[in-house]
């Protein structure tokens, strides 16, 4: 199917269910830079919001700190001559340590930075350099354990810290990685699997959703355990894509869902887990109210394959797509509302 005929498949797919009542449209946010590699908003305040970005005219990259939620940024650090910001992340347990990766290309092959700082970005620590990886996601172990892992992408390698960033380790590789309910992690490695000891080994789970295998967005639902969501998205040959929305209520075991156009983002409402984003390639945004089962559509992205980050109260969502920074902000009811 052509990229047109899947976006009229995905209009018709989510028309039957209307645009979300109410919903308020996007605001583009004055990033400094034109591309925005990734949002992470502080556990205990979210007007403090950490980005990393790039200005792919002139070379500049760096990690980013706005006070009021996306509206004024300052320059925390910039990237080493050569090296792209890639991931940054705030430790859950301690909201002044940061973490950030960078990466570069020598010789046609990707390294990895990882970088610490103890006081919000005024100072950082090179803790960690890896060979063949590209930056990636930080994942947030629990609180109380203080583990923080990195899964660095484009090979899968996967990095586990048990000092909050100090000293890293490698485990076993796996992509997409996810943390659901007590310390269990979900990745893809030929299929779902799950690990229960902090990735050192994983378990298969079950196959990807057969309609369109590659597994591009995955994500757990913080109550329920066993149930995932993941978005695939395929491209074929050119013009020529897959995709869908899927849940699975086993862990990957059993999926069912619709077929999409490609997704590139899942974000779960922590406060609300029946609240379900999904980002599409093409700049389709849809919401779920009841745990995947039903999409609406919110307004759409300008730019393609964009990135959602969520505050935790639910009520702020940031949107990355290929050029700009947008935010979107949801008045929820007040028995949603975090207390």
């Amino acid at each position: 199917m052509g990229a047109l005929g899947l976006a009229s498949s995905l209009a018709l797919l989510l028309a039957v269910q209307p645009q979300v009542a109410g919903a308020p449209t996007w605001q583009q946010m004055p990033f400094p830079y034109e591309t925005v590699a990734s949002v992470a908003f502080a556990p205990d305040d979210e007007q403090s919001v950490y980005a990393t970005g790039s200005n792919p005219a002139t070379g500049e990259s760096g990690a980013f700190h706005s006070s009021d939620a996306g509206m004024t940024w300052r320059l925390l650090a910039p990237a080493l001559p050569g090296d792209t910001a890639s991931s940054i992340a705030v430790d859950p347990g301690d909201a002044s340590r940061l973490y950030a990766t960078t990466y570069r290309y020598e010789a046609g092959l990707p390294t990895t930075r990882i970088y610490t700082s103890p006081d919000a970005g005024i100072s950082w620590w090179l803790t960690g350099e890896f060979a063949d990886s590209c930056g990636g996601k930080f994942i947030a172990g629990p609180s109380s354990g203080g583990e923080i892992y990195l899964d660095t992408g484009c090979a899968g390698h996967f990095f586990v810290s048990a000092d909050r960033g100090l000293t890293w380790d490698r485990r076993a590789d796996a992509f997409e990685v996810t943390a659901g309910r007590n310390g269990v992690l979900y990745g893809v490695l030929d299929g779902i699997v799950r690990s229960s000891d902090g990735g050192r080994s994983w378990t298969p789970m079950g196959a990807n959703p057969a309609a369109c295998p590659f597994v591009a967005a995955l994500a757990a639902d913080p109550d329920v355990s066993e149930r995932l969501y993941a978005g695939t998205g395929q491209v074929r040959m050119i013009f020529t894509v897959c995709g869908g929305l899927y849940r699975s209520d086993d862990a990957g075991g059993i999926w069912s869902g619709i077929p999409t156009e490609p997704v590139s983002s899942l974000a779960v409402d922590a406060t609300d887990p029946s609240r379900v984003f999904a980002a599409f390639w093409f700049g389709s945004v849809a919401l779920s109210r009841d745990s995947g089962l039903h999409w609406s559509m919110l307004p759409p992205l300008n730019g393609g394959a964009p990135s959602l980050t969520l505050s935790a109260s639910g009520q702020i969502l940031f949107g990355a797509p290929s050029g700009g920074l947008y935010r979107m902000t949801f008045r929820k009811p007040r028995a949603l509302e975090p207390r």
